[in-house]
């Protein structure tokens, strides 16, 4: 028989629990349309071959011993990892995966709040902010902050997990005698473990995750009371009974057993903190040259801004760029306000516990991301707001929630106002959605709204030099050097583009001060290259040799040695520069052809034919490969077999220049005059500055009995080269026998 009164208790928390989550979903909907944005998530999958292959072996092994961006988040890979296994590369089914996890975090923190509290209404309009607030687009729109979405799913979880192991430890609770469908209270804890790991292994910033259980200890789990004679308790709502939050006996529960159950909490988030700093370390992420001074300050004014941006969230960006330090006058308004804040809550502790529990919390998961170790060059993120700010939101529902019962608001007026509220949270996300559509969208917006933003000019730069646009990413990537003179990103991004323009001394310019300003395999490379390629192969080489120590094992830079090596006709040297690149990468179908023309060019003829045909076999439609076997069989006066491969190469690539002219001298060697003559004037439109060309169209011309045009063949060639000893030769005979 079911209990009067009961019998629904559920169902308002059903509801809440349900429209939380299909409103997220249609607020969020249009991020299913977004592209991958070139702002990391290259790292992630589009860059990231291990991901994209999918739920592997291999891969599975590389997440657990890899790190990405210079963190080490397993999970978070796996997570992607998954993602293409399901979807391949169709961003707008990633985005749905990290849309469905923010989803369940806002309908898990509604009801942990809700469990915790007791609270239905003022639970529901925390995860409602939490879902809502344009702060945290850039956590559930941007592809690579998945481990945000992921880490806190866990960090419900595990919230949830500990509430009720909180719950099922009340005092009293063990010594009854317990049914067979309930569990242990041990159970829940390591439930609460697990949880607490699988956090820290989507995103290390879990790591302050045992403070935040010991403030929910004091508030609203009330694990950890201290009885002062004559406090008040929290008012309810007038005319309802006081419908305080469950309270666990906490005087039996000591301080040291609350700190003894958060060890194996602390143990990982220690251990996680130190593989991170290792990490961060060494990846150079870490800016040690900051002074602490300046670091402190920053920490400092953020914890405020974020709150500014908390009440009115204009000119988010995905990247705030770190500048001049802070004056001192702000740094101590910021300390000034922050500490009145702190004393406030403290000062409350007994009648308001949710301002300790939520200021606290707040500071205290801003701690590992607020910069007072710099990583990065950002000042501040809006992402690193995600988990943080539900402190803040409970400060101010409760807060108001005691101001409405105790000055007797209307419920109209309270309805209307949180509404107002929700509808501009509604109405800024979807509009800061938006610029979250693709790569150029959001660079545009990051420098609309921001100043000096050398980052955004660098990654609008890379943009644009993905779409061809090579002057406007040179202006770019200029600007973004003359911002950050001592990046050497943007300096080599702009001799990229400089090279592909040729303006090779200017190129050389910029990869020698990115060389300068970090000597690594990849500005060496660059350098070397772009040396190579403005006529200085000799300058080349020691910039090759410096990048080859760096990286030995680059198939890259082994062939781009060969390809210099041969201009200076050190042959044999580049031949095994070309031999170390396909031993290091088999699958080079460029280096097979390269080192088969490098072979067939200096006599090696049966070597050369055989890479050409290595080259064929990794890509059978290769024209000019088959050009190449053609040249070979030519040198051996194996002239039909030499026409076959000359004919194909030109099937495949009808304007490919070396093959058509080739296959018109071996139709003059075989005496095929007639049909010489169309490939030698085909020849001649392409390249007319090729004086033998005409020479050899005049001796065809000769022998099918048309001097007159012979005639004007050699005197084209004589005017493009008065010294060409053939072309001399045969004007003089064909006058001689006029």
């Amino acid at each position: 028989m079911v209990t009067p009164g009961k019998t629904w208790t559920w169902l308002p928390a059903a509801a809440v629990s349900l429209s939380l989550l299909l409103l997220t979903l249609v607020l969020y909907w249009p991020v299913t349309h977004h592209e991958f944005v070139s702002y990391d998530d290259v790292y992630f999958v589009t860059g990231n071959p291990q991901v994209q292959a999918g739920l592997t072996t291999e891969g599975f092994r590389w997440a657990w011993h890899s790190e990405v961006a210079r963190n080490w988040h397993p999970l978070t890979l796996l997570s992607h990892m998954l993602d293409c296994q399901l979807f391949k590369l169709d961003a707008g089914r990633h985005h749905l995966i990290s849309l469905l996890f923010h989803a369940a975090n806002a309908m898990l923190l509604f009801l942990v709040l809700r469990s915790m509290t007791g609270a239905l209404w003022r639970s529901a309009l925390v995860a409602a902010l939490f879902a809502w607030h344009p702060l945290h687009v850039e956590s559930v729109a941007w592809i690579a902050e998945r481990k945000d979405v992921l880490s806190a799913f866990f960090f419900m979880l595990t919230l949830m997990a500990y509430a009720r192991y909180g719950r099922e430890t009340e005092a009293g609770r063990q010594k009854e005698k317990r049914s067979f469908r309930e569990l242990s209270p041990w159970v829940y804890y390591g439930l609460a473990l697990v949880c607490c790991a699988l956090g820290l292994m989507s995103k290390p910033m879990l790591v302050t995750l045992p403070f935040v259980l010991w403030l929910l200890d004091f508030w609203p789990l009330r694990r950890l009371q201290f009885t002062v004679p004559g406090a008040r308790a929290m008012p309810g709502r007038p005319g309802r009974k006081n419908s305080p939050a469950p309270e666990l006996s906490a005087s039996k529960r000591s301080p040291s057993r609350l700190v003894w159950e958060k060890t194996p909490f602390l143990a990982m988030c220690a251990a996680v903190s130190l593989v991170t700093w290792k990490l961060q370390s060494e990846g150079g992420a870490v800016w040690s040259q900051l002074p602490f001074t300046a670091r402190f300050g920053n920490a400092a004014v953020s914890c405020i801004r974020y709150l500014g941006k908390m009440v009115w969230p204009e000119g988010l960006a995905a990247f705030y760029p770190l500048g001049e330090p802070w004056p001192w006058p702000y740094v101590m308004g910021a300390l000034l306000l922050l500490g009145l804040v702190t004393f406030a809550a403290i000062l409350n502790w007994q009648r308001r516990p949710w301002l300790v529990t939520g200021w606290l919390w707040y500071l205290g998961m801003l701690v590992p991301v607020i910069g007072l170790v710099q990583v990065g060059m950002q000042e501040m993120a809006d992402r690193y707001t995600y988990l943080p700010l539900i402190g803040v939101f409970i400060v101010l529902v409760w807060s108001a929630g005691e101001f409405v019962v105790s000055v007797r608001v209307p419920r109209l007026m309270v309805v209307v106002v949180a509404a107002a509220a929700l509808l501009g949270c509604l109405t800024v996300t979807r509009l800061q959605l938006g610029y979250w559509n693709n790569s150029e969208t959001l660079y545009r917006r990051m420098l609309a709204v921001t100043k000096n933003n050398y980052a955004a000019e660098y990654d609008l730069g890379d943009a644009c030099y993905a779409q061809g646009r090579l002057d406007e990413a040179r202006q770019l990537y200029a600007e973004a050097v003359r911002l950050a003179p001592g990046w050497p990103n943007a300096r080599n991004n702009l001799g990229n583009v400089l090279l592909r323009q040729k303006r090779y001394a200017e190129a050389v310019a910029q990869f020698q001060e990115a060389v300068r300003l970090q000597p690594a395999f990849l500005t060496h490379l660059n350098l070397a290259e772009a040396l190579a390629a403005a006529g200085r192969p000799a300058e080349a080489c020691p910039e090759f040799e410096q990048a080859l120590q760096l990286e030995p094992a680059s198939a890259e830079a082994q062939q781009a040695y060969g390809q210099t090596l041969a201009t200076l006709k050190k042959i044999d040297l580049a031949v095994e520069h070309y031999q170390a690149a396909l031993k290091l990468q088999p699958g080079l179908e460029n280096a097979e052809f390269e080192l088969g023309s490098l072979l067939a060019n200096n006599g090696r003829v049966e070597a050369g034919r055989a890479h050409y045909q290595a080259a064929l076999h990794l890509n059978p439609n290769l024209a000019e490969a088959y050009a190449g076997l053609g040249f070979c069989f030519s040198l051996e006066h194996k002239w039909d077999d030499a026409a076959q491969n000359f004919s194909r190469a030109l099937e495949l690539k009808p304007t490919l220049w070396m093959a058509m002219k080739d296959l018109a001298l071996v139709d003059m060697a075989r005496h095929q005059w007639e049909t010489a003559i169309p490939l030698l004037r085909k020849s001649i439109e392409l390249k007319p500055e090729d004086a033998l060309l005409h020479v050899r169209l005049a001796q065809c011309l000769e022998q099918t009995g048309k001097p007159t045009e012979a005639e004007n063949q050699f005197q084209q060639a004589l005017q493009i080269d008065p010294g060409n000893a053939a072309a001399q030769a045969g004007l003089a005979a064909l006058r001689a026998g006029k």
